[in-house]
């Protein structure tokens, strides 16, 4: 017996056979030039239909004219997705209710024989688009490409194992996606809290201190030095905008020009000072302070601050 781990503790041996020996029916759908956005006529399943995760998805829709009864989408059929870009190709859902709706051209109905569970098919040949199957397989057009019906019924290999172990196998992966939808939205819910406790935080930190102007606070400020190269002096390592990162101090390719011993003096950075992005093209970071008390790589040199505020 093999072992299939996450789904099934233990599983039968399992066949391959042609997509087209386990169906009734491989049939592509119609095009309709006319169409529209009101509802007028029928639903046409197209592409954008199929979300990238293997679901019906209805948030754009197109209705057309019907054609004849036999393009309605029933519930278990299987509709694939073929053509469209060589990623997005082979996008596969299951109908799950009867419906009037038509569908395109650039799709194909799958309807199985009784023996086989739809749901389990429709979600293997979704897997297929993950592994690159479609992509290897597919014939290649102008922006586009395609997977024909002939393909799907003669050459493509599905699974065969016992319609009990296709339908626990569904039920395992119905379970493990629903898992992964409450994980996503239990996600989206912390880091939207996390914004409403970090201004909470911060609110408790400072809320009851007398408030006085920043002026008192700063001993001197004055800005960066301009110069951007030099003739006489010592090398020096310059800090610019571009060694701020992530509102730290980058050390790694710090810019190094010629300063007299009058400039380093002046402009020389120490410990604790404060450097303020004074200018940049982001509205966001104008106004944001660094400091400088972080152990530096260059122990021995005093850094420039370039087009910022110092603080001291």
């Amino acid at each position: 017996m093999k072992k299939s781990v996450g789904i099934m503790k233990e599983r039968s041996i399992w066949l391959n056979a042609k997509l087209g020996e386990i169906s009734r029916e491989i049939k592509p759908g119609y095009p309709s030039g006319k169409h529209n956005s009101v509802g007028n006529g029928k639903l046409h399943f197209r592409p954008y239909n199929i979300s990238n995760e293997g679901e019906v998805n209805l948030t754009q829709t197109k209705f057309v004219p019907l054609k004849n009864e036999d393009y309605y989408l029933k519930s278990q059929d299987i509709i694939f997705n073929n053509t469209n870009s060589p990623e997005l190709l082979g996008k596969t859902c299951i109908i799950n209710k009867d419906t009037d709706w038509v569908y395109s051209n650039h799709m194909t109905r799958i309807r199985l024989k009784p023996r086989f569970d739809p749901r389990f098919y429709a979600r293997y040949l979704h897997y297929l688009k993950y592994t690159g199957f479609y992509k290897v397989n597919c014939s290649n057009h102008v922006n586009q490409a395609s997977i024909a019906s002939g393909f799907l019924n003669q050459n493509l290999e599905v699974p065969i194992c016992p319609l009990p172990e296709q339908r626990a196998i569904v039920s395992k992966i119905e379970q493990l996606f629903s898992e992964l939808d409450n994980g996503i939205a239990n996600l989206k819910l912390a880091q939207e809290q996390l914004k409403v406790y970090r201004q909470a935080v911060l609110k408790k930190a400072f809320e009851g201190y007398v408030k006085v102007p920043f002026s008192d606070l700063v001993k001197s400020s004055q800005n960066g030095i301009s110069k951007r190269s030099g003739k006489e002096g010592s090398e020096f390592k310059v800090l610019r905008l571009a060694d701020i990162s992530n509102l730290e101090i980058d050390y790694s390719s710090p810019r190094c020009i010629r300063l007299t011993s009058s400039e380093i003096n002046k402009y020389k950075l120490f410990k604790d000072d404060l450097v303020c992005i004074r200018v940049n093209g982001s509205k966001n970071l104008v106004g944001r302070l660094i400091i400088t008390s972080k152990k530096r790589r260059f122990k021995q040199l005093g850094f420039l601050r370039s087009l910022y505020t110092l603080f001291a």
